[in-house]
């Protein structure tokens, strides 16, 4: 007979709701990023999905059973050649033929995230680890490793949380260390880090990819009368 706690499952359907309907609304950015088309295209419209979440919807999800997808990286574009809007297991073949056609430490991350989505964070680990190998610092592979933990349980997602907290002291203007630090809370129904990361990652870049998804999931927790929090 407790009362529900209406900020957390605020989150919850938050997540549901951007995941079933398309509320990110970035799907004319997935194949033509922001600066390579018209001005109005940086701006989020609703319909479509992004980074490969969920595929559209009409079916609206039960806020209180919102089930997320396996808890992945977002990079700051979309994966390339539209892959991001295939389902998650069509992916992972033509992201490793572009590995084994060029062992580039962009290319092996991208493979990472793939396996990523997949809910196979053991073997995107090594992905990114060399990735590190071949380019030591390379910014989206530590953000990468950083998130593996969270795909295989809740003490793991803590773990993320803090590795990305600490990642974001040491690049506190990096869209994609805030952008995931954003998601990985989220994810723990973290409202008190969650939503001051994704305003913080609208102002370090309205416009840019993650600017939009950030400012998309913003508009819909207000929706949602989740934004109340800090």
């Amino acid at each position: 007979g407790r009362a529900p706690d209406w900020r957390r499952l605020g989150i919850v359907a938050l997540i549901g709701v951007l995941l079933a309907v398309g509320a990110l609304g970035v799907a004319s950015l997935l194949d033509d990023p922001v600066g390579e088309s018209a001005p109005d295209a940086a701006r989020p419209a609703v319909g479509g999905s992004v980074a490969g979440l969920a595929p559209t919807t009409t079916t609206a999800p039960d806020p209180s059973n919102a089930e997320l997808p396996p808890f992945a990286t977002v990079l700051e574009r979309p994966l390339p050649d539209g892959l991001s809007e295939v389902p998650a297991e069509q992916a992972i073949a033509p992201l490793s033929r572009r590995v084994a056609a060029q062992r580039s430490a962009r290319r092996l991350v991208e493979l990472a995230v793939g396996y990523q989505r997949v809910g196979r964070p053991d073997s995107a680990e090594p992905l990114f680890r060399e990735a590190l190998r071949l380019s030591p610092g390379y910014l989206p592979a530590r953000v990468g490793l950083a998130m593996v933990p969270g795909g295989r349980d809740d003490a793991g997602l803590t773990q993320s949380q803090s590795t990305l907290t600490a990642l974001r002291r040491e690049y506190p203007r990096s869209q994609m260390v805030v952008f995931n630090q954003a998601w990985a809370a989220l994810y723990r129904r973290d409202g008190e880090v969650a939503f001051p990361a994704l305003r913080a990652t609208v102002r370090l870049g309205p416009d840019s990819f993650l600017g939009a998804v950030a400012a998309s999931l913003l508009a819909a927790a207000k929706g949602q009368g989740a934004a109340s929090g800090p």
